[in-house]
């Protein structure tokens, strides 16, 4: 069972507008998108319910799973807790995160041994995500 850290209030709600930009952003047409924001468990893999799944169209095969993180969640704690397990599910494993958390992002995947590739998001002084971008 996946422990969670609890993330500050005003950031769930970052959180699951990163969710949502993501979702609107990844070719619908291409691809079928799964989520599970806040605390909601809609869709699982494994018994395990990261935030997006990915799978080509029509198929039940996941491609990408993707995990989004906000400042405060961005630890050694979280690491061992949902990133490794979520880096050893099928599909390819990225952990979105705050521009300004990369860096630590890496480190911390490096120091855990967890293969993951990385996106960052940035948001405006409204707090809208305004740029996702894979590496």
């Amino acid at each position: 069972m996946t422990v969670i850290t609890p993330r500050v209030s005003q950031n769930q709600g970052l959180h699951d507008r990163v969710i949502s930009y993501i979702q609107s952003h990844l070719d619908s047409l291409k691809y079928d998108i799964y989520t599970n924001p806040g605390s909601e468990q809609n869709w699982h893999i494994r018994g395990q319910f990261p935030d997006i799944l990915v799978t080509p169209k029509g198929s039940k095969s996941v491609q990408f799973v993707l995990e989004v993180e906000t400042s405060d969640t961005v630890t050694a704690d979280e690491a061992r807790t949902q990133w490794k397990e979520y880096a050893t599910l099928p599909g390819t494993f990225y952990l979105i995160v705050p521009q300004g958390s990369l860096e630590l992002a890496k480190i911390i995947c490096s120091a855990q041994g967890i293969s993951a590739k990385f996106g960052h998001f940035t948001i405006n002084g409204l707090g809208q995500v305004t740029n996702v971008q894979y590496l």
